[in-house]
């Protein structure tokens, strides 16, 4: 199997384990990094991605941090109007759960 393929199937079974993935959707990675904000606080910010499955409905980004902890965005637009949403998850015993919101954006 392919490194791309097992990326693939990586991320849609954590995006088919959280509920939010569609067929059609489109899936990427994603890379990132933490930059120091005018309010001199660490904020999360997307730096580079690559699309592993093309598609027009949602837009899913990962980064993958370490294998129990993840950066997931979810990005979708009506028209020219948009909404993304930056959170990291966990994996516990449970399976993935949200940590913590980093990112919420409404255009």
């Amino acid at each position: 199997m392919s490194e791309h393929q097992n990326t693939l199937e990586t991320l849609l079974s954590f995006l088919n384990s959280i509920g939010v993935f569609k067929p059609g959707d489109q899936v990427c990675t994603m890379k990132g990094k933490w930059v120091v904000s005018k309010q001199n606080t660490k904020r999360w910010q997307r730096t580079d991605f690559e699309v592993i499955l093309d598609g027009s409905g949602t837009n899913h980004y990962v980064e993958y941090i370490s294998e129990t902890q993840l950066i997931y965005m979810r990005s979708f637009s009506v028209g020219l109007s948009g909404h993304s949403e930056t959170s990291i998850y966990k994996s516990t015993e449970q399976g993935w759960v949200k940590e913590k919101s980093l990112q919420k954006l409404i255009r």
